[in-house]
């Protein structure tokens, strides 16, 4: 990340001082603050860290509805009412890859692949979501 920072400030012509972490939802504790302390650590100030579609949801300025990212490794998704976040999860720690993947089917009209249907959203437990 330092070189990274190093390289992109030549090209600028500016000095980079500020940044945001975005992190796939669900990440533990300890694994948040390593990742804030690499980001301080190539020298910048850490503004803030928040979800994946938490921050997808700023930038598209999205206030009600829901935002999925569908990532590399991990797929999230916030729930946001009155432009605050209300729910935020790793889909498939909530429901699990086969039962997600059965819940798509089932709301996109695909062959019932015959897996359990999840729970609705409103019998998950949602956790609050907290900006640092």
């Amino acid at each position: 990340v330092t070189r990274l920072k190093a390289e992109l400030e030549d090209q600028l012509g500016v000095t980079l001082d500020a940044a945001g972490c975005a992190i796939p939802p669900g990440i533990v504790t300890g694994s948040v603050k390593a990742i804030g302390n690499v980001v301080e650590a190539a020298g910048f100030r850490l503004t803030s860290t928040v979800d994946e579609p938490t921050a997808a949801a700023s930038v598209l300025g999205i206030t009600d509805g829901a935002v999925v990212d569908v990532g590399g490794g991990t797929t999230g998704i916030s729930i946001l009412k009155d432009g605050k976040v209300i729910f935020t999860d790793d889909v498939e720690r909530i429901f699990g890859p086969r039962q997600w993947t059965s819940r798509t089917d089932e709301l996109f009209g695909h062959k019932d692949s015959g897996e359990p249907t999840p729970p609705p959203i409103d019998d998950v437990d949602a956790t609050e979501v907290e900006s640092k």
